[in-house]
């Protein structure tokens, strides 16, 4: 059998550096859901009970006893919310994310700065900042700008 390597194929449009960021962003706006909506359990505990769910069924499967179930279940669950490292809330969490960041509209991102350190953090204020970087990374990539994508509709003139 000969095998030969073929070149060909698209390459990808975008730098890996904005692609890191592309996946940082996504990482925000989904972590974004959960801190803006009223929740009772940070991701930690939302871990620590989809582990011990897991546990739980795989010990049912392999066990099939109630009570030895039971405790592998506890025990999964408790180690995991004792040790996990996940945020306890999802604000720390969120504030890591943004930390880590490392943003290309640096203007967009001190206005964001100023605006959470003198009403907290909105999600009027997350939503700019978020659109305005993923503009700036589409003017990185080459990318016409989300004005000149627009429809028809949008275009129109009455």
């Amino acid at each position: 059998m000969n095998l030969r390597v073929i070149k060909g194929g698209k390459e990808s449009g975008q730098a890996p550096d904005t692609a890191k960021r592309r996946k940082q962003l996504g990482r925000i706006r989904a972590c974004s859901r959960f801190f803006f909506a009223p929740s009772l359990i940070g991701p930690r505990m939302a871990l620590a009970l989809a582990a011990g769910m897991v546990a739980g069924s795989l010990a049912i499967w392999a066990i099939d006893s109630s009570w030895p179930s039971a405790l592998v279940t506890c025990a999964t669950f408790a180690a995991v919310l004792r040790y996990g490292r996940a945020a306890t809330t999802w604000g720390a969490w969120m504030d890591t994310y943004l930390a880590e960041y490392d943003p290309l509209d640096k203007d967009a991102y001190r206005r964001l700065q100023a605006a959470t350190e003198a009403e907290g953090l909105s999600p009027w204020s997350l939503d700019e900042w978020l659109s305005r970087e993923y503009d700036a990374l589409d003017s990185a990539d080459g990318n016409q700008p989300v004005s000149a994508r627009r429809g028809r509709f949008l275009r129109k003139k009455v």
